[in-house]
């Protein structure tokens, strides 16, 4: 009798899941539905005041449309490129606030009576609702509904785009090839991806399919370029441009009209000391609460892992922090003991490039210590490291020593901030392999941090381990053992550029006319 009834729990479980994975994909019109069940049952089992049905559905319409209004004017539902994760979280937090205040003015109008207890947990929920409908969004979308798209141009800047793109199928955009000079290409690596010449476009661009093309101006001389994107808006294709600058914010890229022509301007970064003292103090207070909620967890995750195998309970390594200094992280300890020695003999089965290093189903993993990996808690005593002041809240993460032996110039400037607990490429890519996307988005947040952006990743990151627990306990209940976090998605891989990469693409363009 007892299995029947757990097989029956579990089936109902399993429907439940399998209508939450087909209902995320909706879009807008399930998030909004969404926000509007949860407001209303917000306020009917509010302890704080009493409304009529009428004043309930009233307020929460209001606060719904409001909401979604907001949202779809930030671009929340563009359907490509689609927002990155930090977007995401800012835009359900701005349009959150609009559609709570949206209820307020109403109530005020109609002399509608409101808590504040209403008004926080109704921003909470929703917030919290809406972030667990988008992560099981974004873990299903990241290879279903692509839109098929063409680089055109076939030198640097264009290799750049291709990498982007490759790396990142989580932007919605499937990249076909490129199309240009086939010498250029060869010479930057794209000759695998290489379409044709442009004097072909227009049946280049049907036979691959694709229905947008992201031209590179540099590729061209500027009679060139305009006639190119010409010809493909005259077709009916999408024409988005590369700017050639990467690493720049989009909050930094404003667009002015100088005689009814376009020119964008690219904000210059100015490190504040102001900013870098509230950074800090940012970090102590944060660490200091951190580690407060944190400490139950922490005491069951000690007790777990003595039970499971009786060994310490945390573990200690020499990474690489600010400025090059060697510092002693700290970690649960979720690996066996003594088992360092044998990450040699799994470099074979290495599912990360360049000097990255990751295994899924690595067999040194206890089965503590994969729970504690999944839900991220075997992080949690790096606050004390954040407390000493040796790592920062967010940040790039802490590099190996060995690592940052085989880091270009440029990455190693990524040692001039803190290496924080979380970062841009934990919450944006940490399942993605490619070691380029870790080095474009680690250069990204050096290059435009801010005390905003460090917010947003922080909300971010508590919305994934919300998300995670919320997952796992799911996937529990189903009988699923399939990892939360580790699935490693392969890229095609451009080979080096090769050629004098300080000729620029335009000289060799115009050395082929």
């Amino acid at each position: 009798m007892g299995d029947v009834m757990g097989i029956s729990s579990r089936d109902r479980f399993s429907r439940l899941w399998t209508r939450l994975d087909a209902l995320s994909a909706s879009g807008w019109a399930v998030d909004a539905l969404t926000a509007l069940t949860v407001w209303s049952l917000t306020l009917i089992f509010s302890p704080a005041t009493e409304h009529s049905a009428h004043e309930e559905f009233s307020l929460a319409v209001a606060g719904t449309v409001v909401h979604f209004a907001v949202a779809m004017s930030r671009g929340r539902y563009v359907k490509v490129p689609r927002p990155v994760r930090t977007d995401e979280v800012a835009t359900n937090i701005v349009a959150t606030t609009a559609g709570a205040s949206a209820i307020i003015v109403t109530a005020l109008l109609f002399n509608w009576r409101l808590g504040a207890f209403e008004m926080i947990v109704g921003s909470f929920l929703v917030l919290s609702v809406l972030g667990l409908i988008g992560e099981v969004r974004r873990s299903r979308r990241r290879n279903h509904s692509l839109v098929p798209v063409v680089v055109i141009g076939t030198g640097d800047d264009a290799r750049e785009v291709a990498e982007l793109l490759l790396d990142h199928t989580e932007t919605g955009f499937a990249l076909k090839g490129v199309i240009g000079d086939r010498r250029v290409a060869e010479r930057y690596g794209l000759d695998q991806l290489w379409l044709g010449p442009t004097d072909r476009l227009i049946s280049l661009m049907a036979s691959s399919r694709a229905t947008r093309a992201i031209v590179a101006p540099s590729s061209f001389r500027s009679e060139s370029f305009r006639m190119i994107v010409e010809n493909l808006m005259a077709r009916g294709f999408d024409v988005a441009l590369s700017s050639g600058v990467s690493r720049i914010g989009v909050p930094r890229h404003t667009v002015h009209s100088v005689a009814h022509e376009p020119l964008v301007v690219l904000g210059a970064r100015r490190p504040s000391r102001v900013q870098d003292a509230v950074k800090r103090a940012v970090d102590i207070a944060g660490s200091i609460v951190g580690l407060v909620l944190a400490a139950p967890l922490l005491a069951i995750a000690a007790i777990a892992i003595l039970f499971d195998d009786g060994g310490p309970i945390l573990y200690r390594q020499q990474r690489v922090g600010r400025h090059g200094q060697a510092f002693s992280i700290l970690k649960l300890r979720t690996m066996r003991v003594g088992t360092d020695r044998e990450r040699d003999e799994l470099l074979a089965e290495n599912q990360r490039t360049g000097p990255l290093f990751k295994v899924n189903g690595d067999r040194r993993i206890t089965r503590v210590g994969r729970l504690l990996r999944e839900l991220s808690l075997d992080e949690l005593p790096q606050l004390f490291n954040v407390l000493k002041g040796d790592m920062s809240l967010v940040g790039p993460r802490p590099a190996l020593p060995d690592e940052v032996d085989e880091f270009d110039d440029e990455l190693r400037g990524r040692s001039s901030v803190r290496p924080g607990v979380t970062g841009l490429w934990q919450v944006e890519a940490r399942t993605n392999a490619s070691f380029s996307a870790y080095r474009r988005l680690d250069l990204h947040y050096v290059e435009n941090r801010t005390i905003w952006l460090d917010l947003r990743i922080i909300l971010a990151t508590i919305q994934m381990v919300l998300a995670a627990v919320a997952l796992h306990v799911g996937r529990a209940l189903l009988g699923r053992k399939d990892d939360l976090v580790d699935m490693i998605e392969g890229r095609p891989e451009l080979p080096p550029a090769g050629g004098d990469r300080e000729s620029t693409e335009r000289r060799a363009y115009d050395a082929a006319s």
